[in-house]
């Protein structure tokens, strides 16, 4: 071993990763329409854990100040905080003991990744919001690359290939900048740190090879190439040989680049094919909280969409009272996230058959829902050599990579 091997080695991992980042910047082979002049942006993070909560354990490890959210205007300042709580107070927040009488603050740390909240350390700033009288939401904003930090590891695993990563990294920065597709009736949808928008974990989830790929791809987007807008970046683990339109399956106004494609990459998957054995009673319970209470007499698809997955099923149920069973169509979407998406792993169904106990055995391809980037698709084309724009133009067609700032 050279000794400048041995120097580079006993650097601490973020210093070598800023280096990967240099290098890859001055080499990188992307083509894209550049605007990057353009200011980072930052994004505000829903902490789900700590949403509606009387309190919480909260810790800055560095001089912090406090403004209101209303008007940006300091109200408090702190040299640091060690293990205090964060509360609702008689006419606002109250802070490591301190009431302030606000009700919407922002704790800024001069230090980023000083703020430990409930046992998990985040960087940027921390948003606290009363709600009525009794309860308190926390949410974390910061730059989004930052955020990316803690999300890019938790979605795919460290050890993928460069270019999965990168890819990864790229899929997870158009979901952030375009925002999670609101629920019907509602106006817009938070960006939450859980699987309802894309799982993150604060500093507690960085890893050098995760901030390499952050870092190489800074400010690059996917967007439509006929409106030049970013679109929801979804992502899934295992597409089991074909992805869905975003239509069929989430019921979200077509978009080009998530019509669905064949993917030809993911046949050696771990979860390539499954089986599950669901209990009777589980089935009937899943059924229930979708509109179909009664006593299971047979469950099968009735729709499948050209990839394969079930769209639709017929679930045919004696309710109580009746001696009549009677079916009903049921999206199938709803019925896995009723069941578990742990447990039903994908709607791509080839075959379900009841079991001597009077369960059900469902067969399978893939994991997860099956639209945008399939994660281990893109794991193998990295493998075999594929950049990260070609993976992400392969699973988007008719999308162009773009940098929105530098």
């Amino acid at each position: 071993m050279s000794v400048a091997t041995r120097r580079l080695e006993s650097w601490p991992p973020i210093a070598i990763a800023a280096i990967f980042c240099l290098v890859a910047v001055s080499m990188t082979r992307w083509v894209v329409a550049a605007d990057s002049a353009a200011p980072q942006p930052d994004v505000v993070v829903h902490l789900s854990d700590l949403q509606s909560v009387a309190g919480a354990e909260l810790t800055v490890r560095s001089p912090y100040k406090v403004l209101r959210l209303v008007d940006g205007k300091p109200i408090a300042t702190g040299r640091s905080l060690d293990q205090g709580r964060v509360e609702t107070a008689p006419n606002g927040v109250r802070i490591g003991g301190v009431a302030l009488a606000a009700s919407a603050l922002e704790l800024v740390p001069e230090q980023s990744g000083a703020v430990r909240v409930d046992g998990k350390t985040y960087r940027g700033a921390l948003q606290i919001l009363r709600e009525g009288g009794a309860t308190l939401s926390l949410r974390n904003r910061l730059p989004i690359d930052e955020y990316l930090l803690g999300v890019v590891g938790a979605e795919m695993p460290a050890d993928f290939p460069c270019e999965a990563l990168r890819a990864q990294a790229i899929i997870a920065r158009t979901y952030a900048l375009h925002g999670p597709e609101p629920l019907p009736g509602e106006v817009d949808a938070p960006l939450m740190d859980s699987v309802l928008s894309q799982v993150y974990r604060g500093v507690g989830g960085e890893d050098p090879r995760i901030d390499r790929s952050v870092c190489e791809t800074r400010g690059l987007v996917l967007v439509t190439a006929v409106s030049g807008k970013p679109f929801t970046g979804y992502f899934h683990s295992t597409c089991g040989g074909a992805t869905s339109d975003v239509f069929l399956v989430f019921g979200r106004a077509p978009a080009a680049p998530l019509h669905g494609v064949t993917c030809g990459f993911c046949g050696d998957a771990p979860f390539a094919r499954w089986t599950a054995t669901i209990p009777r009673r589980d089935i009937e319970q899943a059924a229930a909280a979708i509109g179909s209470p009664g006593r299971l007499v047979s469950i099968a698809v009735s729709q499948s969409d050209p990839s394969g997955r079930a769209t639709r099923l017929a679930i045919t149920v004696a309710a109580p009272g009746s001696a009549t069973p009677r079916t009903k169509e049921v999206p199938a979407a709803d019925f896995r996230i009723a069941l578990g998406p742990s447990r039903l792993r994908s709607s791509l169904l080839t075959r379900i058959v009841e079991t001597p106990d009077g369960g059900f055995r469902f067969e399978g391809r893939g994991f997860g829902h099956g639209v945008g980037l399939c994660q281990q698709g893109a794991k193998t084309m990295a493998a075999r050599g594929y950049s990260a724009e070609a993976i992400l133009l392969h699973y988007f067609p008719g999308s162009e990579i773009r940098k929105l700032y530098g």
